[in-house]
């Protein structure tokens, strides 16, 4: 898993170093677009899938699979067509017009559909070493086909069908073959009420943890500030995104440690997560302001150098994040998705007040508004997690 996760993230970085290098700064907009719209995606509705796809598993291996396929299925579908609706509508605002652009985005939540739930039975089945192979190969992949891209010449629509090819690795392991059938003896909880209150809660932390250059871009920042908040966030979020590619080996146990009615057992380590999670976030602080531009313009160019405030607030942000993301696999292995969505969308209004209220520059008000949404998600987060859940929710029975 380590590995894959390591392959994983220097292909995403690589790629964006080479995207950015060979299109421009203009030209590169709707790649960086349609990357902050897969990302908010694939965190917010997709891997709610995987992970309501581990707990399933980790609680109850022979949990009927398919009894989950049409609500799956139906989630996917209509987010596919829903984000390439938007897109198409919008195209002029965040895709340069490019019809082509709203058509690949629908093709890229349909792809990482089945890579969130292939990668969330291999998790299930505690068959982390392949978890990790696809990690990596899912990055590797875009980035072979965006280096052949860039050599023989390409567009952004061009580098976009990288983007869309990516995922389908995930069919070598054969996703949907021998998925256990659907049997009326298995009492099990519904996944509908997880899913929802999990999607709302994901919609609401990645919000605050995406969508900012969207919203830089939406208050009015040129493409140029755009670009290099962008670049500021995908590279300093660098480490919370690694983060991402081995929580499935958190969820696991935890999920066992509920089925096996020991649940309280978790609440033992909130208290250190957060002090963790604290003194992460005020030592990125210093080192974002230090080095945090010089690192995005060494490696992206001098044209993406953010300001190190803004750098700054990211990289502080991004320690409270981790902190927060070990909470949330607690209330998640609980089963408690509706104390976490709660928990979230405070933070969220927490963040859009903050961003309201403050004036300056766009980018510097975004990552205020990113720091502080971050703070209030830990302190409501490390509430929920120490209360203790009803014993109800520590049966085998339960799986979901």
């Amino acid at each position: 898993m380590v590995a894959g996760g390591v392959l994983g993230a220097i292909g995403v970085y690589v790629f964006q170093l080479i995207g950015g290098r060979a299109l421009g700064e203009v030209e590169f907009t709707p790649i960086a677009n349609l990357w902050t719209v897969q990302f908010l995606v694939i965190t917010i509705v997709l891997f709610p899938i995987e992970q309501l796809t581990i707990r399933r598993l980790a609680m109850r291996p022979d949990h009927p699979l398919r009894r989950d396929m049409p609500l799956i299925a139906g989630v996917v579908g209509s987010t596919a067509i829903v984000v390439a609706a938007a897109l198409f509508i919008w195209r002029d605002e965040f895709l340069d017009g490019e019809t082509v652009h709203a058509v690949q985005a629908g093709l890229l939540v349909l792809g990482y559909g089945m890579f969130a739930f292939g990668r969330g039975r291999l998790a299930g089945m505690l068959d982390f070493r392949h978890y990790g192979f696809t990690t990596g190969a899912e990055s590797m992949t875009r980035l072979a086909l965006a280096v052949v891209l860039v050599v023989i010449g390409t567009t952004s629509a061009g580098l976009a069908w990288a983007m869309v090819a990516a995922p389908l690795v995930i069919l070598a392991w054969q996703p949907f073959r021998h998925i256990a059938a659907d049997d009326e003896h298995i009492s099990v909880e519904g996944a509908g009420g997880f899913l929802a209150s999990y999607v709302v809660a994901n919609g609401a932390s990645n919000i605050i943890l995406a969508a900012g250059p969207l919203v830089v871009d939406a208050l009015g920042a040129s493409n140029a500030v755009v670009n290099q908040y962008f670049f500021a966030l995908i590279l300093l979020r660098a480490p919370f995104t690694f983060a991402y590619a081995l929580i499935a080996r958190v969820l696991a146990p935890m999920a066992r440690l509920v089925s096996e009615g020991r649940s309280s057992e978790l609440s033992r380590f909130v208290g250190l997560i957060v002090v963790a999670g604290v003194g992460i976030s005020a030592v990125g602080g210093v080192v974002g302001n230090a080095i945090g531009p010089w690192v995005v313009a060494l490696l992206f160019g001098d044209e993406f150098r953010p300001q190190a405030l803004v750098a700054a607030l990211i990289v502080a942000g991004v320690g409270a994040a981790f902190a927060s993301l070990i909470l949330t696999q607690i209330l998640v292995a609980r089963g408690h998705t509706g104390r976490l969505a709660m928990a979230w969308v405070t933070a969220l209004v927490a963040a859009a007040t903050a961003i309201a209220v403050v004036g300056g520059e766009p980018d510097v008000r975004v990552a205020l508004g990113f720091i502080v949404g971050q703070a209030v998600a830990l302190i409501g987060l490390a509430i929920a997690a120490l209360e203790r859940s009803p014993a109800s929710t520590a049966t085998p029975a339960a799986g979901g």
